[in-house]
């Protein structure tokens, strides 16, 4: 039945009948399969402030058809990798986070993979050693803490990290380590139990 009216009983219906609202602040992220090099190869339950996810954006074409202006617009391919999903990690005293990614760019190109520096040691591992098999899952959850949705992230790898501040200017404040993830693809796992 379409909806014929905006009253709140209307409105009232249809969030029930989709079980609620999804809250912003219930996610926690996962990594698979990371290299070896940066840690064990799983790092789940990291804690994240926040996880922005990038526009979907279908590149297009045109076709060049006669006529007024270039013709139609064809889907061509998907640019996701320009955006890519921007992560902040709050940072710990230990500073885990920090090694962590340091040592995953450094998986990739570094001179100290060996602790000691050295110009001719640069690396460049294989594709499908380094990126292929990492997998990035962002669990979207209810209230209680089980999963709504899983967005999963295919050949995933860290691109950039944004910059971080240190200052004597505020009090009680913590470091945010961003991180912007390349990925291949994703998709949506949602879950069938209401």
């Amino acid at each position: 039945m379409p909806l014929t009216n905006n009253s709140i009983q209307t409105i009232k219906e249809y969030f029930a009948s989709h079980g609620g609202l999804q809250l912003s602040n219930r996610f926690v992220v996962n990594f698979y399969n990371v290299p070896s090099y940066t840690t064990s190869g799983i790092v789940q339950g990291i804690h994240a402030q926040e996880v922005i996810f990038p526009p979907r954006e279908i590149s297009t074409v045109a076709d060049q058809l006669q006529g007024y202006g270039p013709g139609r617009y064809v889907p061509r391919y998907q640019n996701i990798l320009a955006k890519g999903v921007l992560i902040n990690f709050p940072v710990t005293n230990d500073s885990f986070i920090m090694d962590f990614f340091n040592r995953w760019f450094n998986y990739f190109y570094a001179s100290t993979l060996t602790g000691v520096s050295d110009e001719r040691n640069f690396t460049l591992p294989y594709y499908d050693d380094a990126v292929k098999p990492v997998r990035m899952e962002v669990s979207i959850l209810d209230p209680n803490g089980n999963t709504n949705n899983n967005v999963v992230f295919t050949e995933v790898f860290p691109v950039e990290t944004q910059p971080f501040t240190l200052s004597m200017k505020t009090e009680n404040s913590y470091v945010i380590y961003p991180v912007v993830f390349g990925f291949r693809d994703c998709y949506y796992q949602i879950s069938t139990t209401p």
